[in-house]
């Protein structure tokens, strides 16, 4: 399947850096094991599960298992597992390796994570195995980030297309798109306008004064042109969760006509400056809803409709 990559400019995504967290390990009985100080990073292909394992005095080797969960069910296919999983005998920094790079399809858009797990320990001085029970292991689960935190394997593209309304002049409609990439953390690029492009031909106020002199005669007809254009972050909090904020240039320009036909722009009706905007992304299969609002230099305020893919 053929992949969209955008890079958007301003925005650089460190998709392969690691988040990660530590939990101090707590020292094993003398026939005991104790597993943690774990840590997930990505690769281009592969997922690192690296972790501190402390063997007690009396243990001479440990099984250590590891299970991959998608969306919180195990994910049984996942054999590919190498590195530092089986037989273990000694104590250290280990690390795990699972290849990816055959299931990327299968695993875009899923939440994962990995639990670790410790079996058939051998006590010295004991033929018999005995299998960890109890405080004697401290099993965690290893995910990439904090403990809430998901994985998402592959980045995502958006195209979306955005309907506005400006305030409550629900008449003034703008339309337009949405561009992005997305993994845990994205970027967009957004351009709406209602497409009404008047030339200013001078400025007048809303009592009717031009600046410079004189005064309009109007003819009772006006108009407003909006434009937004922005850029901003995108953030995956959940596989259907994507919420997002942007800022960029806008302006809402506020027109009366004149009996000789001339435009003139109402000066103290009129907003241009600074866009924001802010909202939230669901998706649905491959399909994406978003609905948000924004604002020209905090004056104005406009709700945000959209309808795309997510792909």
């Amino acid at each position: 399947m053929t992949k969209l990559k955008l890079i958007l400019a301003l925005v650089s995504l460190a998709l392969s850096a690691a988040l990660s967290y530590s939990q101090e390990l707590t020292p094993p009985k003398r026939n005991g094991v104790s597993i943690g100080e774990t840590k997930v990073s990505m690769g281009k292909n592969e997922i690192f599960i690296d972790y501190r394992i402390l063997l007690g005095e009396d243990v001479r080797s440990c099984k250590v298992n590891a299970m991959m969960y998608l969306d919180g069910k195990p994910f049984r296919k996942a054999m590919e597992f190498s590195g530092d999983v089986g037989t273990i005998t000694e104590s250290g920094m280990k690390r795990i390796r699972y290849d990816f790079s055959g299931r990327k399809e299968r695993l875009e858009g899923k939440d994962i994570s990995f639990r670790l797990d410790v079996s058939d320990k051998r006590i010295s001085g004991s033929s018999v195995d005995y299998n960890a029970t109890g405080n004697e292991i401290l099993d965690r689960v290893v995910e990439d980030g904090k403990s809430s935190d998901k994985m998402a394997i592959g980045t995502k593209g958006l195209i979306s297309a955005q309907v506005s309304s400006l305030g409550s002049n629900a008449t003034t409609i703008s339309y337009g798109l949405m561009v992005g990439a997305i993994k845990n953390f994205g970027a967009y690029v957004r351009f709406q306008s209602n497409y009404e492009f008047e030339k200013e031909d001078f400025s007048v106020n809303s009592s009717g004064s031009i600046v410079g002199g004189g005064y309009i005669w109007p003819t009772g007809t006006s108009k407003i042109q909006t434009i937004r254009t922005t850029l901003g972050t995108i953030i995956r909090v959940h596989k259907i969760c994507y919420p997002y904020a942007g800022f960029g240039y806008g302006y809402n320009k506020y027109f009366y006509e004149d009996i000789s036909g001339g435009w003139g722009l109402v000066t103290d009706f009129s907003q241009i400056g600074a866009a924001f905007e802010a909202g939230v992304i669901l998706k649905a299969g491959p399909m994406s809803i978003s609905a948000g609002t924004g604002t020209i230099m905090f004056k104005t305020m406009s709700f945000d409709i959209g309808l795309g893919v997510m792909f």
